[in-house]
């Protein structure tokens, strides 16, 4: 009983005796290990706080490429706006002073020429009523189914009434109503009656075969320096006896603030 019991203790002993040695042995290899490793990695861990910083950098001056290229982008809307602005307010002002001048021409042969200038109240350029008010009336010497005039004398409508100090004047191109006009052929000055179609638009109804083309002018029959309009269409059928001619108004208008009649 006894040997068993000392050799037991002598046994825990020896078991000590190696762990201690195994500890210290582990202790020994992590830190000749460690000495050995730190010089390789510490420059991994110096390039990888260069590259979070340069990441930082680098994200930083994108947000401030991104906010710079935002203002540019908002100024350049602000500029655009402020040219198209000064471009409206030039295109207004020449416009002012090509009607000034217009004018002012127009004024200086009225006295000699016998030309009445009036100006627009109100235009109503729609199918049903295409009608025009104008400043001008009976104490001005305004008669009714006088021809009205916009820039180079071109007619573009009939007195249909007239009143003391105003007169209503109807558009030849409105519908229903009927002109009496002659279309330029390539070989005959051919005589029509024009029918108003509206928005500026007529009808004519000349014979088969007639050599009426687009392109073909047509003016005003008792004045045939005057230009109505120009051919665009020809409709043509060999069931109708005649074809239609569709003719465009050569003036608009609504484009003009000056109108003329022709004091008779």
């Amino acid at each position: 009983m006894t040997f068993h019991s000392g050799r037991a203790k002598k046994n825990t002993t020896r078991n000590y005796s190696i762990a201690f040695f195994l500890f210290i042995a582990v202790v020994f290899f992590w830190l000749s290990l460690r000495s050995f490793l730190h010089p390789m990695v510490e420059p991994l861990m110096f390039t990888y706080g260069d590259i979070k910083t340069s990441i930082g950098k680098v994200s930083s001056q994108l947000h401030v490429y991104v906010e710079s290229k935002q203002n540019v982008i908002e100024k350049n809307k602000l500029l655009q706006q402020q040219v198209e602005q000064l471009e409206n307010t030039l295109a207004e002002k020449e416009a002012n002073l090509r009607e000034t001048t217009l004018i002012e021409s127009e004024k200086s042969l009225a006295p000699t020429s016998g030309i009445l200038i009036m100006y627009p109240i109100m235009i109503d350029t729609t199918r049903i009523y295409g009608t025009i008010v104008l400043t001008k009336g009976y104490k001005d010497g305004v008669e009714k189914d006088s021809f009205v005039y916009i820039r180079g004398l071109q007619p573009v409508c009939k007195i249909e009434e007239v009143y003391t100090s105003t007169s209503l004047c109807k558009l030849i191109s409105a519908d229903g109503v009927s002109t009496d006009a002659v279309i330029l052929t390539s070989s005959t000055t051919l005589n029509v009656q024009l029918i108003g179609r509206g928005g500026g638009t007529f009808l004519a109804e000349v014979p088969r075969d007639t050599t009426v083309e687009i392109g073909n002018k047509v003016l005003l029959r008792s004045d045939q320096s005057m230009n109505l309009g120009t051919v665009v269409d020809v409709l043509k059928s060999e069931q109708d006896t005649s074809w239609h001619v569709i003719i465009n108004g050569t003036y608009n208008p609504v484009t003009s603030s000056v109108f003329y009649i022709r004091k008779k």
